[in-house]
């Protein structure tokens, strides 16, 4: 992709599986899956350029948004990729919790990290921008922040953790996620709460943890990604920053339940969601080339 979002990709086939999940930039180039089979796949190798505008967005804003509302709580849970955690979790709020699309709250973001260092260019949490606002850089990891109502706070916290731990793999004790990729810190598994371990929602999730895994209170944040694990932060010292307009309502890099996920979910739903500001440009780059549209790859 050139800088103005057209192609410019080179095609590099019968690169190995193992090879071609990587979400980490090189030298300033990126390699995203485009397609992989069983054995093999197909790698576009990607030239960024630093000329990024910081502030793009489809729609404009007719209705803010204004999170925190006194009658809801917000909590985040972070397992693996966040793409395939934000479908999951709009499916527990819509199917579930009973809520129309007007009325959702799941947003991408990141957690469990420092908050950007003082004079950073902007106090916003970025996805891979390699300065001082990088996810990874500040010990973040890739999470979904969903609202939960004050009056029904507990049953829906045990909603969603029965989701999360159900969304593992593995035998009782030795638990791991389902994209064998997504490893490493920014895709370690966690649950922030108002409070961590002291939190009355906390034992929603020792109750909802039926299959053995260990559930570590965070002290200091950006925790290494161990097997079988679980860390637990407390969402006042670790809040969540919300992530890119690009990254919300997004198409999974592997073929997870419900790929490829219909056009209304990575289009008219992305769209409605700026229009009433639930999602709003953060201050970080919103023309990353991985991502033309949060729809490129459910169509191939």
């Amino acid at each position: 992709l050139t800088s103005e979002g057209g192609p410019s990709g080179i095609a590099v086939p019968g690169i190995a599986d193992s090879q071609c999940h990587s979400k980490l930039d090189v030298m300033d180039r990126r390699a995203v899956t485009a397609g992989c089979g069983t054995a093999a796949c197909l790698v576009i190798v990607l030239l960024v350029t630093s000329n990024r505008n910081d502030h793009s967005t489809a729609v404009g804003c007719i209705q803010p948004h204004r999170p925190g509302n006194i009658s809801s709580i917000p909590i985040y849970l972070g397992n693996g990729c966040f793409w395939e955690r934000q479908w999951a979790y709009y499916n527990v709020e819509t199917k579930l919790f009973g809520r129309s699309d007007a009325a959702l709250t799941s947003i991408v973001g990141y957690g469990g990290g420092q908050k950007p260092i003082p004079g950073a260019t902007t106090q916003s949490v970025c996805y891979h921008t390699q300065d001082e606002r990088d996810y990874e850089a500040l010990g973040h990891a890739e999470v979904v922040q969903v609202e939960l109502d004050a009056d029904r706070a507990m049953a829906q916290m045990s909603t969603l953790a029965h989701d999360f731990f159900d969304s593992f793999h593995g035998p009782f004790g030795a638990r791991f996620r389902p994209d064998p990729m997504d490893v490493g810190s920014p895709y370690r598994s966690l649950i922030g709460l108002p409070g961590g371990a002291s939190s009355p929602l906390y034992a929603a999730i020792r109750t909802a943890n039926v299959h053995g895994m260990v559930l570590k209170p965070s002290s200091k944040g950006g925790d290494a990604d161990e097997l079988n694990t679980v860390w637990l932060m407390d969402t006042e010292e670790f809040p969540f920053w919300t992530g890119e307009v690009y990254q919300q309502y997004h198409c999974n890099f592997f073929a997870s339940e419900g790929m490829p996920y219909p056009r209304w979910y990575w289009e008219k739903l992305w769209k409605q969601q700026q229009t009433s500001c639930r999602i709003v440009p953060t201050g970080c780059p919103e023309d990353h080339p991985l991502t033309p549209h949060p729809g490129w790859m459910c169509q191939w």
